[in-house]
């Protein structure tokens, strides 16, 4: 994920304008704490398991 502009807190863990963030194992996001956010998600799951395997 990577905040393109603003602030949040994802699961607990503050992130400001320009962090990104490796998320794994998690059941679900929380976003709270939101300022003017612009968050994108990628889900990359396929490509990172399929390069397990390979």
């Amino acid at each position: 994920m990577h905040v393109a502009r603003g602030s949040v807190t994802v699961n607990g863990v503050q992130l400001g304008e320009g962090d990104g963030a490796r998320v794994r194992s998690e059941e679900a996001l929380t976003f709270t704490q939101g300022h003017d956010a612009e968050v994108l998600v990628f889900d990359l799951r396929n490509n990172e398991v399929s390069e397990l395997w390979a």
